[in-house]
């Protein structure tokens, strides 16, 4: 709204106040886990190395997930003229094959290469998004659907070794007792995420569409959603270095007899 609007003073008075009650919240659970209460969000589990950077990784993919779908469908639809349910269907590569490697990456990658499975998805969604990068430099109206397929499936496959595996490495030094907790500001972290690319990125994305805006649409779109895939790359970059403090690997439990 605040680029609808012309960024009046109340949108940064918002984003103050905003900011200013985080902290205040923060401090809030903080006394009331140190009194020993129950607090909404148990700030010591970020003591442990592996859910800190768990937490990281998670709130990096989905704010690249965010951002990336919705600056996408925009693309397809006002940049490309597709119908929504032409672009909607151009997104099922996508989700199969985010399907197939998430099956992979838990049940086989996981156990072999432990968090380097979540590098590897990292790099694989980079290459992706480079792909994609790619095919929007010289699309147009006219352009096949069957051009975006590769890239939507190397994206997708890129996703699924990321976001299948990452609760396992995140939750791996939390105690059985927190488990519900950990589990809790795991999912709140994903929508904190979504939420966080959509706003920041999917401003600067509209930005750049208002930058071209005398351009044919295609012309109009095109550089803005390339700019947001350059930030997908960015954000993928920093959550495989993220990655690295997670545990090598997950110990299973053993078993009884």
């Amino acid at each position: 709204m605040g680029r609808e609007l012309g960024w009046p003073v109340w949108v940064y008075a918002e984003i103050a106040a905003g900011m200013l009650l985080l902290i205040l919240f923060v401090r809030a659970q903080h006394r009331t886990e140190r009194s020993g209460r129950e607090p909404l969000v148990a700030l010591s589990l970020y003591r442990a190395r592996s859910f800190a950077a768990g937490s990281a990784v998670h709130g990096l993919l989905f704010v690249a997930m965010g951002a990336t779908f919705l600056c996408q469908t925009v693309y397809l639809q006002a940049g490309l003229g597709w119908t929504v349910l032409h672009a909607g269907l151009a997104g099922v590569p996508f989700a199969v094959s985010t399907s197939v490697f998430a099956g992979v990456g838990v049940a086989v990658l996981a156990p072999r290469i432990g968090r380097r499975v979540l590098q590897l998805g990292a790099v694989v969604w980079a290459v992706g998004a480079v792909v994609l990068i790619l095919t929007v430099e010289g699309a147009s109206a006219s352009t096949s659907t069957w051009a975006f397929i590769p890239g939507f499936v190397i994206a997708g496959a890129g996703f699924g070794l990321m976001v299948a595996p990452i609760g396992m490495f995140t939750i791996t030094d939390v105690p059985v007792e927190h488990a519900g907790s950990a589990s809790g500001l795991i999912n709140t972290t994903g929508q904190l995420g979504g939420a966080i690319g959509v706003a920041v990125i999917g401003t600067v994305f509209f930005s750049l569409v208002d930058l071209h805006a005398p351009a044919v649409p295609s012309a109009m779109f095109g550089p803005a959603f390339q700019v947001a895939l350059g930030a997908l790359v960015a954000l993928m970059v920093v959550a495989a270095v993220a990655a690295q403090h997670l545990p090598a690997h997950v110990v299973a439990e053993p078993t009884a007899g």
